[in-house]
């Protein structure tokens, strides 16, 4: 195994111990000496292109320092009976929103530093930016798409595509913003899979990846119903939402630019 510097040299012993002293992170900065497959899959077998129990492995040589994961993240909720049923996708706007500092609205925040969840939620549906499915049965992501441009995020709209075909790559993407790029990612669920009601989707935020006991863990924001962080292998199902049209299925949206693939 060889350490090696954000400028891709090799560290002594001792120049380890001072970039850890100075806040550098040894779980990035460990590569092997040769390449690695282009994207470690998350469900590698030990001794798939990294050193078995080295869990800190991630890009190949020369490739940029993934950022540490996030420690918290705000996301607002959808909580009024009667009133929020169906805005998710409003609160999934506030929590991408907010996280990319857009104030559009120049709402008051609380003691807290965050806005009133159903003040913010309330002030986007007054926008013209409500749910937009048929019967206001929710949101779609374009909606959401259109209401984070319109407050000037970088914004792109994601799904697997006609018969699944894509949802690997979208699997892959979902991995590349949060976990390698530390990027909060909104996804629509299937809640009848994670714990919640049957034939009910939901949009949540993916917002951190676990890795350090077997399968990953997804730790998810306005979320209720299976308890957080939830495995990957059941995100995933839950993730397709088989239930609902082409565009629906593996649907998310991505805010920003992600580190490049090694």
């Amino acid at each position: 195994m060889t350490v090696l510097s954000p400028k891709n040299r090799r560290m002594s012993q001792a120049e380890l111990a001072t970039w850890i002293a100075e806040g550098g992170s040894p779980d990035y900065e460990r590569v092997q000496d040769t390449l690695l497959p282009p994207r470690l899959r998350w469900d590698r077998q030990p001794g798939e292109g990294a050193a078995v129990g080295d869990a800190g492995v991630r890009f190949a040589r020369g490739a940029t320092p993934r950022p540490g994961p996030l420690q918290s993240f705000h996301a607002y909720s959808n909580y009024r009976p009667k009133v929020d049923w169906n805005t998710c996708g409003q609160a999934a706007i506030a929590s991408l929103a907010d996280f990319w500092k857009k104030d559009p609205y120049s709402l008051p925040r609380t003691s807290g530093a965050y806005w009133d969840d159903g003040q913010i939620i309330d002030l986007i549906k007054s926008d013209g930016l409500g749910p937009d499915v048929i019967f206001g049965w929710g949101t779609t992501p374009w909606r959401i798409r259109d209401a984070l441009r319109k407050y000037g995020v970088d914004v792109e709209v994601g799904s697997s595509g006609f018969l699944f075909s894509e949802w690997e790559s979208e699997r892959d993407r979902l991995l590349r913003y949060v976990d390698d790029s530390a990027l909060p990612v909104a996804a629509l669920v299937d809640l009848g899979l994670l714990g919640g009601p049957a034939w009910t989707a939901h949009w949540t935020i993916v917002w951190r990846v676990d890795r350090d006991q077997g399968e990953p863990l997804l730790h998810l924001g306005n979320w209720g119903w299976m308890p957080s962080p939830v495995p990957i292998s059941r995100f995933l199902e839950a993730w397709s939402c088989r239930m609902l049209p082409v565009g629906f299925n593996h649907a998310a949206i991505y805010c920003g630019t992600p580190l490049s693939q090694p």
